[in-house]
């Protein structure tokens, strides 16, 4: 049986498009975390929050700063973090 890392299934280029896609399509920049639904107008007013869902993002974006040691994805993790918190008091 062989074992798999993320590093040897998924290249770098492809997690890294990946994860540009998931903010292109769903990052609200007015609120801070992401939105429930694509396209963007088939939301509910005021439905925004889902924790378990933003709690995905979240691991999305550790991941990316793992993979790369990016330091732009601190900060995101840092606002998305901040803003997550804030939306769901």
């Amino acid at each position: 049986m062989s074992v798999h890392t993320a590093e040897s299934v998924i290249r770098p280029e492809i997690a890294e498009a990946m994860q540009a896609s998931l903010l292109q399509h769903y990052m609200n920049d007015q609120t801070g975390i992401m939105n429930q639904w694509y396209p963007r107008n088939a939301s509910v007013k005021g439905e925004n929050c889902y924790y378990w869902w933003q709690d995905h993002v979240l691991d999305v974006l550790i991941d990316a700063y793992e993979r790369t040691n990016d330091a732009s994805y601190a900060a995101r993790i840092e606002a998305f973090s901040r803003s997550l918190s804030f939306r769901s008091s």
